[in-house]
């Protein structure tokens, strides 16, 4: 979609939400009901254009425009009228990116979505004890929060978020729950270990999707390792669970064949089995059918994933390539945080954070949106091309601020492009948490 349409289309949503402030204010009635200098659009507008700088810059920035400097709000005034909205107008904007086109990309049939979680380093506040870790060995203390993720692979856009305060974590809950409150239709999870779970798995086929999640490998404890597999170093095998908390006597000789048959403990949760048996009533059985796929990813090293996809249709070198395919959720975290500026917020109170959270969101999926123009690929070049993202971020941020027109935008971003070279791994190195702190911003 051309930026001219991506443009009007974010400024009617956000237009559409001012007129239904009233459902999106803290006192409905009262706020927002006087002609100020700052408005309730302008409130929306500004936080999404923010970027890393200290928050008298991005006023400054932003309602210089028109005024040329006279009658700036104050940073008081500014984050006083900030705390008059709910989280709720940012969260509905998210949920208008999540298909600006409003065309969804299929691969054989299926929307791709990677599922995942990053922990966001919010500014540091003792008094918030579910997101305050002291720091240990000297180091500084500092706050997360946690940011579960539903990414769709093919157009770089995020379809959903559950955000959890860090000591309240819970990555397989937050799946289950965006998954059950999707709209979309045919679609393949792809997973990484942190969701080897029954009850997600059973979730998603409650949905009518498919998932491919990698689990254990076959020397761990978790679902493979009480399966009775090949002698083998790749395989592919089907196998058809029956989950129960029976415990009888009967039941324990069914769960002989390993197989076919799972006891699922109280502890465990499987949404779709009632919490404890009953012991005077025959046993209630769950079915998961799914396929074990064990391959190779180079000298030595193996995966193991289960998946509900079909054999004929989706082969085990197919696999391979497709969970590879989840590494994009991993580089938009990346981007999240480093381009679009999510590890740089403008307040202390965490309603102003989630904002801030949920606006970033947005920005990214519109810079994605704005970045999927066609690019001319010239055959004499060594690489395929992509856009840049760091510079279609700051290409969109200064096309939101009025400072470019649309169509000098999208010049600029069909120019601003890198070569695309796969195949290439780089060591993940550790580093301590370090929060960028108010007065150590770019003015």
């Amino acid at each position: 979609m051309k930026p001219e349409k991506i443009y009007e289309k974010i400024k009617l949503c956000i237009r559409q939400i001012e007129s239904r402030r009233e459902d999106h204010v803290i006192r409905s009635g009262k706020d927002f009901t006087r002609t100020r200098k700052i408005s309730f659009y302008d409130c929306l507008m500004s936080v999404i254009c923010m970027h890393g700088g200290t928050l008298f810059s991005e006023i400054l920035e932003y309602f210089c425009r028109d005024n040329g400097g006279t009658g700036l709000p104050s940073v008081s005034a500014y984050l006083q009228q900030r705390a008059k909205i709910k989280r709720s107008a940012f969260e509905e904007l998210f949920e208008a990116t999540t298909n600006l086109d409003g065309q969804a990309r299929h691969y054989h049939g299926y929307r791709l979505l990677a599922a995942d979680g990053s922990d966001v380093q919010i500014p540091t506040n003792p008094k918030d004890r579910d997101t305050y870790f002291p720091g240990v060995n000297g180091q500084k203390p500092y706050n997360l929060i946690h940011l579960n993720a539903l990414y769709d692979i093919l157009s770089n856009t995020y379809q959903d978020v559950v955000v959890q305060d860090r000591y309240r974590w819970a990555e397989q809950a937050a799946l289950s729950h965006m998954v059950d409150g999707s709209s979309i239709g045919n679609a393949i999870v792809i997973a990484d270990r942190g969701y080897e779970s029954y009850n997600v798995m059973a979730h998603i086929q409650e949905k009518g999707w498919r998932y491919l999640i990698r689990v254990k490998d076959i020397n761990g404890n978790g679902i493979v390792s009480r399966l009775d597999l090949p002698d083998a170093e790749e395989f592919d095998i089907c196998t058809d669970l029956r989950m129960t908390r029976k415990n009888s006597k009967e039941a324990r000789e069914l769960f002989k064949d390993r197989n076919h048959y799972r006891y699922v403990p109280p502890n465990s949760r499987l949404d779709y089995l009632p919490a404890r048996s009953v012991y005077t009533e025959d046993a209630v059985f769950y079915r998961i059918p799914f396929r074990v796929v064990r391959f190779k990813i180079k000298e030595g090293q193996y995966e193991t994933v289960v998946t509900n996809l079909p054999q004929g249709e989706f082969p085990a070198g197919m696999l391979k390539g497709l969970y590879a395919m989840r590494w994009g959720i991993e580089t938009s975290f990346r981007a999240l945080k480093y381009n679009v500026g999510m590890l740089c917020f403008h307040s202390l109170k965490k309603e102003l954070v989630l904002q801030e959270l949920f606006a970033r969101l947005a920005f990214f999926n519109i810079t994605a949106c704005m970045s999927s123009v066609p690019l001319q690929q010239q055959s004499k070049r060594k690489y395929p091309y992509k856009v840049n993202v760091s510079n279609a971020v700051l290409i969109c941020r200064k096309l939101f601020l009025d400072r470019i027109p649309p169509k000098t935008a999208y010049g600029l971003i069909v120019k601003s492009v890198v070569p695309i070279r796969n195949n290439r791994s780089f060591e993940r190195k550790a580093h301590s948490r370090i929060a960028i702190n108010f007065i150590y911003r770019i003015s």
